[in-house]
C-alpha cells in the first residue's frame, strides 16, 4: 500500500493495517524481531508505538485463544510461536 493511501486511512483503519503488517512480519520471519525491524515494517521510527501495537496484537491472540501467541523476549524482541 502506498504512503499516500496510508495517510488517507482513518486512525482505527491505520491501526488495523499496522496490526496485520506486524502479524505478517512475525509469521514470515520465523525468528524474533526487534522493535526497529518491526517499525520498518509499519514505516515508523517510534519504538513506543511499535511496542504498543505488538502488545495489542498479543492481546488479540490471547483473547481469541489462538493456537499461536506473540511472545516478548529479552531486549524487546518479539516472536510468534
Amino acid at each position: 500500500m502506498g504512503n499516500k493511501i496510508k495517510e488517507d486511512l482513518k486512525p482505527e483503519e491505520k491501526i488495523k493495517e499496522d496490526l496485520i503488517m506486524l502479524e505478517a512480519a512475525l509469521y514470515v520471519a520465523g525468528r524474533p524481531l526487534d522493535l526497529k525491524a518491526l517499525g520498518y515494517v509499519i514505516s515508523t521510527r517510534s519504538k513506543k508505538k511499535v511496542e504498543r501495537l505488538v502488545k495489542m496484537l498479543s492481546g488479540v491472540y490471547s483473547e481469541q485463544k489462538m493456537a499461536l501467541e506473540v511472545v516478548e523476549l529479552e531486549s524487546k524482541r518479539f516472536v510468534l510461536f
